[in-house]
């Protein structure tokens, strides 16, 4: 690539991680966080190009492009060859575009390139070094500083976003680094493959499960007004398991594991 191409790419990494510091702080009012979670969403697929693009440059043998799983109510548990096979969540479909961008992308590479990018679509994820921010962090870790305050502040309740009644599954992010090192090794082909537990759990029973952990003692109020997103998001990790690999970490495990880390990184104060 030319100099100047190489340095408007590094203007744009610049950028790109200048807006994710400025998320994961504090202090944004509501119209500043929205307007740079615009352009953060709007550079996040560039960003994916970006970094595709040196890999191949640089005659990588093998990457590993995550996506986040977009997924159909209907089905149980989401096989590969089900993505895109019906209309995204909608409160996840423009996040859901810029990973499946990256998929095809690193398809596209294989085809044309013989590049050997595999791309693998975790589950949701947890674990050590989470993002705790009381804003944009994502469920167990969100639910995970919210009960600790509770139980500082001797609370006697805590609401929880939506009915209780909605699946997830989870996956320890030790496990998903295994897994991807395990997919490298064992695995080349252009179809992507999931990675998960195998195991869901409601909204419900994981709160309740995270507020043990933590040592919270209130009641937990379901606030039915709030969305609960998609019902359910199982991925089918068949094909994974076929070639040798399953999860390793049960959810308690991974779930007291985080919240030691919380605690050991002062999040917990």
């Amino acid at each position: 690539m030319d100099a100047a191409l190489e340095s408007r790419f590094d203007q744009l990494l610049r950028r790109h991680a200048e807006l994710r510091a400025a998320l994961s702080g504090a202090g944004l009012g509501g119209a500043e966080f929205a307007k740079l979670s615009k352009e953060y969403s709007e550079l996040s697929p560039i960003v994916e190009v970006i970094a595709a693009l040196r890999q191949a440059q640089s005659e990588m043998e093998s990457a590993t492009e995550m996506a986040a799983a977009a997924d159909d109510p209907e089905i149980k548990a989401m096989a590969e060859e089900e993505l895109l096979g019906g209309p995204l969540e909608p409160t996840n479909e423009f996040y859901a575009i810029a990973k499946i961008a990256a998929i095809k992308l690193c398809a596209a590479y294989r085809r044309q390139y013989g590049a050997d990018f595999i791309s693998v679509m975790p589950t949701n994820v947890y674990g050590l070094g989470d993002n705790y921010h009381r804003q944009d962090s994502h469920v167990i870790a969100g639910l995970m500083r919210r009960l600790q305050e509770a139980k500082q502040s001797a609370s006697p309740t805590v609401a929880v976003w939506g009915t209780g009644t909605p699946q997830r599954e989870f996956i320890f992010a030790d496990d998903l680094a295994d897994a991807c090192i395990f997919v490298m090794e064992n695995y080349s082909a252009e179809a992507h493959l999931n990675i998960g537990s195998g195991e869901e759990i409601t909204t419900a029973a994981l709160s309740r499960l995270i507020a043990d952990v933590v040592g919270y003692g209130g009641t937990l109020v379901f606030d039915a007004s709030r969305p609960d997103g998609t019902p359910r998001k199982l991925l089918d990790v068949g094909k994974l398991t076929a070639l040798g690999w399953t999860s390793r970490t049960p959810l308690r495990t991974g779930l007291e594991r985080s919240y030691a880390d919380f605690n050991a990184r002062g999040e917990g104060r």
